[in-house]
């Protein structure tokens, strides 16, 4: 499982190579149609989707900025009606309960080891 975000390279496919954001100003759709679709282990962050939506739908930003509102307005109004949303959240939910799960298992594991706990990151 991995989860892509904007500067993330792609390591496969016709744009093995690039950024996740290059990607998406050249072809929008080959990531949330294609590679988050096709692919159980491609995951995409919240920034990914919404670059998706604005690279993808330039133009009804366009058209509801020229009617009065604004760019942050008309990308929720565009993300309230992308076809991927559903999907997405979907995807992330178990992307979300399958790294929970795998820091439970870490955590367990420390645990009934030796009693001693590594902690990676300081809070101090």
């Amino acid at each position: 499982m991995k989860l892509y975000d904007l500067d993330t390279v792609l390591t496969f496919g016709q744009y093995k190579g690039e950024t996740v954001l290059e990607i998406l100003k050249k072809n929008s759709s080959y990531i949330t149609n294609y590679c988050l679709k096709e692919s159980e282990d491609f995951y995409i962050t919240d920034e990914v989707l919404e670059a998706s939506i604005i690279y993808g739908y330039k133009g009804s930003i366009d058209a509801h900025t020229e009617e009065g509102r604004s760019a942050e307005e008309a990308l929720n109004i565009l993300m309230d009606n992308n076809p991927n949303k559903n999907f997405f959240e979907e995807k992330r939910a178990f992307y979300k309960d399958y790294m929970l799960k795998r820091y439970e298992q870490e955590l367990e594991s420390q645990l009934s080891g030796n009693g001693n706990i590594i902690i990676k990151h300081s809070i101090f």
